[in-house]
């Protein structure tokens, strides 16, 4: 019955969007007297309801983009390069003073009432309890650290970390020119759409340089590179997501709702992040077709002769009327591609969608920036610390951060 609930909710919502996408009418008047925008317009109820649908999860989607994919693209890269403080003698030796300091302080509670009739005060009885969980905990570390770095994986990671190393560094690259990318297409959109917020920012071709676009234009001559770069730009795109994800956890605000934690992450949260990643997907839809690479994406390699004689298309001698395709090209000549077709649809009938996603995309180049000066400054994660989170629980790694902050100044006195 509860599963009937939520499905019930679903099958609400999605027939409340259908709804609204039969009621939500486009003006007929298009924004510009163009043959690619009238035909958009004249499409019929069915798809514009079913394009007001998709629209809504896209706009879901963006948020799943800026929250996660954003400081995703920041934090993978950085921490490549930082890497993992890995548990060498040092850490063995840290723990061990730990420990010695702990049990030589139990000992010394012990001695104040090594008279049988003596009752041990509360403060002390409550000092020496904590202290025993301390100890608990700091065994564990322990055997973790030893276990650890017996372990063929970590000895596999250290044999391979140059090669991370090199990837980072490759990546933090491509982050930076994705960054670039948005920024100056963002800009693009500003200042040279045909018609402004009234048809959701359009352009119909790009008039500023945007890197990535230049770059897949020209790989486009050698197929399949494109495609295959394509490939890795869209799993880079998810893997950031999936990274941002495992990093920030579920959570709304503050509150973590989820964590994803090896072997231990809750069903709920597995389900939920499967949402999230496809939602994620949806946006990332519109922001590689009319953000990252626009003119690829749109219309490839294609080009057209901008230039008739009697009627007839001829640049043998005009070669330089030779131009990329775009929206303003002649419809028997140009076609685009079927993912913008559909987002131009969405964009035209409904253009404040294609508002919130312009802005959208400033609030992900802000939140990006945010999570790279993030990554620089925070210090490496410590495998140790990561594989006790799968161990303990809330209550022990509140006594994990304890030891450290009462202990720190007896391990200088003893060493």
């Amino acid at each position: 019955m509860a599963a009937l609930k939520y499905t019930g909710f679903f099958v609400a919502f999605v027939l409340i969007c259908l709804l609204f996408g039969f009621v939500l009418r486009p003006t007929e008047k298009a924004p510009i007297d163009l043959d690619f925008f009238k035909k958009l317009l004249s499409s019929s109820l069915g798809e514009n309801s079913i394009s007001f649908v998709i629209s809504i999860l896209m706009v879901l989607g963006m948020v799943v983009f800026i929250c996660y994919t954003a400081p995703g693209l920041s934090l993978l890269p950085i921490g490549m390069i930082k890497g993992t403080s890995k548990i060498n003698s040092v850490s063995n030796s840290e723990l061990s003073s730990l420990l010695k300091v702990n049990r030589e302080k139990q000992r010394i509670i012990n001695a104040k009432y090594s008279d049988p009739t003596k009752t041990m005060s509360r403060k002390d009885a409550k000092q020496f309890e904590i202290l025993r969980n301390e100890e608990k905990v700091l065994l564990r570390q322990l055997r973790i650290a030893t276990e650890s770095r017996s372990q063929f994986w970590n000895k596999i990671m250290f044999i391979l970390r140059p090669f991370e190393l090199i990837i980072g560094f490759m990546l933090t690259i491509l982050t930076a020119v994705i960054f670039m990318s948005i920024f100056l297409t963002c800009i693009d959109k500003v200042k040279n759409s045909i018609c402004g917020k009234e048809c959701g920012y359009i352009i119909n071709h790009p008039d500023i340089f945007n890197p990535l676009n230049f770059i897949f234009l020209k790989a486009s001559k050698y197929f399949p590179i494109d495609y295959f770069f394509m490939v890795l730009l869209i799993l880079y795109f998810f893997i950031s997501t999936v990274y941002g994800v495992i990093s920030l956890g579920i959570r709304f605000f503050w509150v973590h709702l989820y964590r994803f934690r090896k072997s231990s992450t809750p069903p709920q949260g597995l389900l939920f992040g499967a949402i999230l990643f496809m939602l994620s997907l949806l946006a990332l839809n519109y922001t590689l077709t009319m953000v990252v690479v626009p003119q690829y994406a749109q219309f490839g390699s294609q080009k057209y002769c901008n230039h008739t004689i009697n009627g007839d298309r001829n640049c043998t001698e005009y070669s330089q009327l030779i131009v990329p395709c775009d929206v303003t090209a002649p419809t028997d000549i140009c076609t685009p591609t079927v993912i913008s077709t559909f987002i131009h649809r969405i964009t035209l009938n409904a253009p404040f969608f294609g508002v919130i996603f312009y802005y959208a995309h400033w609030g992900f180049l802000g939140v990006a920036l945010l999570g790279f000066m993030y990554a620089m400054i925070r210090s490496p994660n410590n495998a140790l610390y990561d594989d006790l989170d799968d161990d303990i629980g809330e209550e022990e790694q509140g006594l994990l951060a304890n030891i450290g902050r009462r202990n720190r100044g007896a391990i200088g006195i003893d060493d």
